[in-house]
């Protein structure tokens, strides 16, 4: 006996549901202060899985996600039953390209400051220990909530299975471990996923930030916690494990394009111009009212900056990167006439595809160290 479960008819009704709830939290929930990545795990959404709080752009990658599940973009999973066994070699190929997915968000977000949260949107995870090959995801899950874990990040994990006929389901187990493990929830067993998300919104508008002190020979060793409060009627979410902070190093500066965070130390503007032939031009001005000079010679004073310019087209490529040294010397009685003039500069680069270009440019204040930085997107249409 043979036979094949397909996976597209339940991949676009989760879609569906997926598209709806994330619609719902960009246009009614997501703040100006918040900076959101949307990644699909079965299509590169490319320049759209930028972090960004530009709604526009968010939009875009939210409606590929129902696109891709529609129009036959998504690969289609295939279980086979061979007699009494069970073929799962492409499920856990799908659990592994989820958590390859996460691992690299954990990766982006690890650096920035404040509370960080990493929502998973899917259908379950392999973690029966009876079926085979489980073992491979639970060994790989476990390396991905230490890693969330070291960089302080909650992982909430939505479950989009479609309810039973008795009106409910259980839980998916390898979801409701990933959350427990990293201080998250696990939702499920709702056909309104805008409850739940919104549960997980208002959990995340306050919370406490426990500390102590594991001794100097804990050398990075993972703790395991538990929380109690004494409050009746209160639960506590917390990671059940904790790592202590490594020596610090010596480390070389991050690169500037490297962070989605907006810098303002150096106040920039960034306007976009397209031409007919398809060609992207940019002005890009920089403002040197708080830019620090060093005497050169006589009354004469000297900026030194350098400037960071790279552009990622709608599939996720590099097209354009250049950095340049821009160093100048200004007389002393035209000091702040130059501050307030500040430093024009344009560059361009060859649109050849229609959708999103990621533009992102940078400057450091090689005398003050300070930094600027500004992400824009353009959308080119054909």
């Amino acid at each position: 006996m043979a036979g094949t479960v397909s996976s597209r008819p339940s991949a676009v009704r989760s879609a569906d549901s997926a598209r709806s709830l994330l619609k719902w939290f960009v246009d009614t929930q997501m703040t100006d202060n918040d900076l959101v990545a949307i990644a699909d795990m079965d299509v590169n959404l490319g320049v759209l899985a930028s972090f960004t709080n530009d709604r526009e752009v968010l939009n875009e990658a939210i409606a590929a996600i129902r696109k891709n599940a529609t129009n036959g973009n998504l690969p289609t999973l295939r279980v086979m039953a061979v007699g009494s066994d069970l073929t799962l070699q492409p499920l856990v190929q799908y659990n592994l390209r989820i958590l390859d997915t996460l691992e690299t968000v954990i990766g982006q977000l690890q650096t920035l400051p404040g509370r960080k949260v990493l929502t998973l949107i899917a259908r379950g995870m392999l973690y029966n220990p009876n079926l085979p090959y489980s073992n491979v995801i639970k060994e790989r899950r476990a390396r991905l909530i230490e890693k969330a874990n070291r960089a302080q990040i909650a992982i909430y994990t939505v479950q989009t299975r479609d309810l039973s006929p008795s009106g409910g389901n259980n839980g998916d187990d390898g979801l409701i471990d990933l959350a427990n493990e990293t201080g998250g929830r696990a939702i499920y067993n709702t056909n309104d996923l805008r409850d739940g998300f919104n549960e997980i919104i208002e959990e995340n508008r306050g919370y406490y930030l426990l500390a102590y002190n594991p001794g100097p020979d804990a050398d990075g060793r993972p703790r395991r916690l538990k929380i109690r409060v004494h409050r009746p009627g209160v639960k506590v979410l917390s990671r059940l494990e904790a790592f202590s902070s490594p020596a610090a190093t010596t480390q070389a500066t991050k690169p500037l394009l490297d962070s989605p965070l907006t810098s303002r130390a150096i106040r920039m503007e960034l306007k976009p111009l397209i031409n007919e032939k398809s060609r992207v031009q940019f002005s890009w001005h920089i403002d040197l009212t708080g830019v620090e000079t060093e005497k050169v010679s006589g009354d004469d004073e000297g900026f030194s900056l350098d400037l960071f310019v790279r552009v990622t087209g709608p599939d996720g490529k590099i097209l354009k990167r250049t950095e340049k040294n821009a160093a100048f010397t200004v007389d002393g009685p035209e000091l702040e006439a130059s501050r307030q003039k500040g430093v024009d500069s344009r560059f361009e680069f060859a649109a050849l595809k229609a959708g999103y270009y990621r533009i992102e440019v940078a400057v450091r204040d090689l005398i003050s160290g300070q930094t600027g930085r500004l992400t824009r997107f353009v959308k080119v249409e054909k």
